[in-house]
């Protein structure tokens, strides 16, 4: 038997076995996929008008850290992206730290089933994070930052005020430690991400310092938060 031809069943127990028992953040998405059909031939043989398309309806959960699909469920019709979100959640092994998403899972029951399901996970609306990737863990907190939101821009990325409508043009290290901001990293989380890129703690101290200084400078913090 082909991997094409395995069946369902098989796949959710192979994506089973090879789960990371830990998860920091963790994607859902939806998308659309369509599948052969039969020649126009066949069609005129049995006596049936020819489909335009026979669709399917692929949701998966992601591990942005490692891209690894989690869960998955396949419908054989058109569905709503949130339709499967409770699925999706409901069959992670393990509780990660975050749970990010577009628009179309932005319902109030999704939000209440992800903290009653998952021990008040925090689950997101700003999408899949561009940049940062790294931990999330507990300790002393980041300072807040106002409602934002990023976009990629080749290796640079767009950053905008949403209350303002300030836009930004920013290299990928200062969207990246914004984007730690906006998900409630740590500091201790971003400078030992940091440190993975600088190679060293000073730098990375120093990296964070200026960041921090640029963001404020740009109106990025909430009133009364500290460098």
């Amino acid at each position: 038997m082909s991997f094409s031809k395995l069946p369902l069943v098989i796949w959710k127990k192979l994506l089973s076995a090879t789960h990371n028992s830990r998860l920091n953040i963790v994607a859902l998405d939806g998308t659309g996929l369509s599948r052969p059909l039969p020649s126009p031939y066949y069609y005129r043989r049995i006596d049936k008008p020819y489909p335009t398309e026979i669709p399917l309806k692929l949701s998966i959960a992601v591990d942005t850290r490692t891209k690894k699909i989690l869960s998955l469920r396949l419908r054989a019709k058109r569905a709503h992206d949130i339709k499967d979100a409770k699925y999706l959640i409901s069959h992670l092994k393990s509780k990660p730290v975050k749970i990010v998403a577009d628009k179309g899972y932005d319902a109030e029951w999704l939000h209440q089933f992800s903290e009653h399901k998952n021990e008040l996970i925090k689950f997101s609306i700003d999408g899949s994070p561009l940049f940062y990737d790294g931990e999330l863990v507990k300790g002393e907190p980041l300072p807040k930052v106002r409602d934002s939101r990023i976009y990629s821009f080749g290796t640079n990325a767009v950053v905008l005020i949403t209350e303002e409508f300030k836009f930004f043009l920013v290299d990928s290290t200062l969207a990246t430690i914004l984007e730690a901001f906006q998900l409630g990293a740590s500091k201790e989380s971003l400078i030992a991400y940091l440190c993975e890129k600088e190679g060293d703690r000073e730098s990375a101290l120093a990296t964070l310092s200026n960041a921090a200084t640029l963001l404020q400078n740009m109106g990025f913090f909430e009133s009364g938060a500290e460098d």
